[in-house]
């Protein structure tokens, strides 16, 4: 609990005008390209809360095929051992 108390005060501190949606968005357009499959390589989330999974789902639902994305979660997505399905929301169905 503590690793995620000192993350989310850092992110409040010096991250939280960097992680919005909208830098988000601009760094995911392909600009014309078809790129045949896409590595997401972590920090999907912040402070691993339930909540943050949820977004990140809807947001990789809404991406892309789950065929042509790979998800390889970060640090961040695994702070915390959380009861629930964390992550796991990211697999296709």
């Amino acid at each position: 609990m503590n690793k995620r108390a000192t993350g989310y005060l850092n992110w409040w501190r010096n991250r939280v005008h960097l992680h919005v949606p909208e830098a988000l968005a601009a760094s995911c357009r392909h600009q014309g390209e078809k790129p045949d499959h896409i590595a997401l390589t972590g920090d999907l989330v912040n402070v691993a809360l339930p909540e943050e999974f949820r977004r990140a789902a809807d947001w990789l639902g809404a991406f892309d095929s789950p065929a042509r994305i790979t998800v390889i979660p970060g640090n961040h997505d695994v702070y915390v051992p959380i009861p629930g399905p964390g992550a796991r929301l990211w697999a296709p169905t």
